[in-house]
């Protein structure tokens, strides 16, 4: 795979939410775990790891959970800074004496600390840059000779699918608009490059290149612990469910797909089914979907909303549910769908954006705004279970071509080429 040994320095920043079980725990975060553990098996590859300041502390604790050596190198812009952030985050608003000291010694040194990254940027022998999410840092974007490559995940901040309240400005701000012609960018499906070189001038056919994600290793099917599981969730006894699985936000869909669920179940008469959401919540969407689910009225108690799901879990969780729905409005990938395929679960989807790429013929594609196309949706999988068999087999084919080793070869030949 790796045809020259250079180094290679790795934005792991992502990896600082390690300890935080919540929507930010979620797909970059996974995509960042698994293509460092590939990584890590290039034996050709001399490996070091960048992160943020603020997550400098988190991810020293993370490489040992993750299992690599702890002697691998760790780069930050300034340790005082790392350190500053480590003691407001521990104790912001307390009154303990240790707070006192850090307002009083650390802020003006990491104030100073801060000046001096830009005026006098750490220099790196790294002769390439890769980040999962991040756009590099002023000292990184300061390093000329070093080749910078960053993976794109999506546009939805700059499409106007959102209101105001829930645009993420970081997104905005930190890396869309700081990109660079002169670098490389990934992108994780076809689509989400179209939309990067539709939207930003600094993205082109040339400096850009489509390499598609893959879900990891351990979601295969699974029936171990079963009752255990459902115990552990709520989920009632006697009782089918239907599952999704996604950060609790507006574009996934959660109020339709709820709503006709609810509509499903009241056309047949249906009482041996429930609906399962899991996944952490954006607070900004927590109140708008609590009232849509409480305006179901008796219906309600069909709707169980478990949180967010431990690693281990999810593939049992994926293998024994009847059917998997992701009919989300954008996705720049979506790796939950592929997720559920990879576990022999039928999956129904919404047939835009890239999700097209990604379940190909393996699953139902239905418009994300039809409430009719899902009731339909869910009567052809409800009333058949050879039809759901036949979609189990589909998609567990169509799962066996992704792969994070794939995935980690195309990104290096790339990089280790240029």
């Amino acid at each position: 795979m790796c045809a020259k040994k250079k180094k290679l320095l790795m934005d792991v920043s992502a990896l600082g939410n390690i300890e935080f079980y919540g929507a930010s725990r979620s797909g970059i975060f996974f995509v960042t775990y698994n293509l460092l553990k590939e990584f890590l098996k290039c034996t050709d590859l001399q490996l070091a790891l960048y992160t943020k300041t603020a997550y400098y502390n988190n991810i020293k604790k993370s490489i040992k959970i993750v299992g690599i050596d702890p002697n691998i190198k760790i780069y930050t812009d300034s340790k005082i800074c790392a350190l500053y952030n480590f003691f407001k985050f521990k104790y912001n608003y307390s009154k303990k004496i240790i707070y006192r000291i850090y307002q009083i010694l650390l802020m003006p040194l990491a104030l100073f600390a801060k000046i001096g990254i830009f005026i006098f940027p750490k220099k790196y022998d790294e002769e390439i840059f890769f980040s999962t999410f991040n756009y590099p840092s002023y000292s990184i974007r300061r390093q000329k000779k070093m080749k910078k490559y960053v993976y794109l995940h999506d546009c939805i901040h700059i499409q106007g699918i959102y209101n105001k309240k829930y645009i993420d400005k970081y997104f905005v701000n930190e890396v869309f608009n700081k990109i660079e012609k002169e670098n490389f960018y990934f992108t994780n499906s076809e689509y989400t490059r179209q939309d990067f070189i539709k939207y930003n001038p600094n993205v082109s056919e040339e400096n850009s290149k489509t390499v598609l994600l893959a879900a990891a290793d351990n979601f295969k099917p699974s029936k171990e612990n079963f009752e255990e599981i459902k115990k552990k969730y709520n989920i009632p006894d006697g009782k089918k469910y239907i599952f999704s699985l996604c950060t609790l936000e507006p574009r996934k869909n959660l109020i339709r797909i709820v709503k006709t669920f609810v509509e499903f179940i009241k056309k047949h008469n249906i009482d041996d089914i429930v609906f399962v959401m899991g996944g952490g919540q954006w607070e900004k969407f927590k109140e708008e979907l609590a009232k849509a689910i409480d305006n179901l009225s008796e219906y309600k108690d069909k709707i169980i909303k478990i949180g967010y799901v431990q690693d281990e879990d999810l593939p049992i969780l994926y293998s024994n549910a009847e059917w998997f729905v992701y009919t989300s409005q954008y996705e720049g990938f979506g790796l939950p769908p592929l997720e559920a395929m990879s576990c022999g679960c039928p999956v129904i989807v919404s047939n835009s954006t890239s999700l097209p790429e990604v379940v190909g013929d393996a699953g139902i594609q239905i418009n994300y705004d039809s409430d009719e196309e899902h009731v339909e949706a869910y009567e052809k999988f409800y009333f058949n279970p050879e039809l759901r068999a036949e979609y189990s087999k589909k998609g567990l084919l169509r799962a066996s071509i992704f792969s994070y080793k794939k995935t980690a070869d195309e990104l290096l030949s790339k990089m280790l080429a240029d």
